[in-house]
């Protein structure tokens, strides 16, 4: 997926790690503190047998630069635990040549490793002590991506959300009031069709749907869903003939932008299908 640091992990060999193999400054045993920074983060063998054998490679890797540099060339994105693993070490990277008193190639590293993530447009901000956190746009791009991952088993979910989609894709030809109204109306279906999966759902409704579901830690954040739902019934055309009376202006393109952040933010709360972990971590 796009963003994540397990897609982008085989250029870091050229972006980074050749990068620090090359300065002046450079340890001989820069090979072996990343891959002893490494170890630490990756899958190990269940079998006892295999464990050992694993165990013994490494622990003979970490005493030899030629081996701990052929050892970490091998490295695949897959042998680490995961995408928040891969995080993980990255940091621990940086306070491990900290450890060795060099400053200059620490601050390369974090050089590159700011560069690598801008270049590759990653879903991450590198804060000054070598931290990566994810940003907020990928934090909702995550969250988007779980929500494709559920729909693909969830034929109704899948066909809502199609639809939700298609709607957007249209306002490339016109951003008019009627195709946004449009876009509010497959979205507010959409989470209709998310929250009925739950058990504890019985009506029909999205606002009856909220008064069901237990996951709100504030009546605040339920009242809130109800009164978009109120709003896209209440203003005509939207989902209902509406009530012209309580129009204060035409729809248009802010209430698309707002409307769609705001709506999607709400899907985390209406299924446990949703994992928050995958959301943030995309694991």
């Amino acid at each position: 997926m796009a963003g994540e640091l397990i897609v982008a992990w085989p250029n870091t060999k050229q972006e980074i790690w050749d990068a620090l193999a090359a300065a002046e400054d450079a340890p001989d045993d820069l090979y072996c503190e990343l891959l002893r920074s490494a170890s630490a983060w990756l899958r190990k063998p269940e079998n006892p047998d295999e464990f050992s054998l694993w165990q013994a490679n490494l622990f003979e890797a970490f005493g030899s630069p030629t081996l701990s540099k052929a050892a970490f060339n091998c490295l695949d994105a897959t042998d680490f635990i995961g995408e928040r693993a891969l995080c993980a070490f990255l940091e621990d990277v940086f306070d491990a040549l900290q450890e060795l008193s060099n400053d200059e190639i620490a601050n390369l590293y974090f050089d590159c490793l700011s560069g690598f993530i801008s270049k590759f447009n990653l879903r991450y901000e590198l804060l000054p002590s070598c931290k990566l956190i994810p940003s907020i746009p990928g934090v909702f791009e995550g969250l988007i991506e779980e929500l494709k991952r559920y729909s693909n088993s969830d034929k109704h979910v899948s066909t809502l959300l199609s639809e939700f989609v298609n709607a957007v894709r249209d306002l490339k030809i016109e951003a008019s009031e009627t195709r946004i109204k449009t876009c509010i109306q497959k979205q507010v279906n959409l989470l209709e069709g998310i929250a009925q999966k739950s058990p504890l759902v019985t009506k029909g409704d999205l606002a009856g749907m909220c008064s069901e579901i237990k996951s709100w830690p504030h009546l605040g954040i339920k009242s809130s869903v109800s009164s978009l739902y109120s709003f896209a019934c209440d203003y005509p055309g939207i989902r209902h003939g509406g009530k012209p009376s309580k129009v204060l202006r035409t729809i248009e393109l802010r209430d698309f932008i707002s409307m769609t952040i705001l709506l999607t933010g709400f899907i985390p709360y209406l299924s446990d299908e949703i994992d928050p972990e995958a959301v943030l971590w995309k694991n």
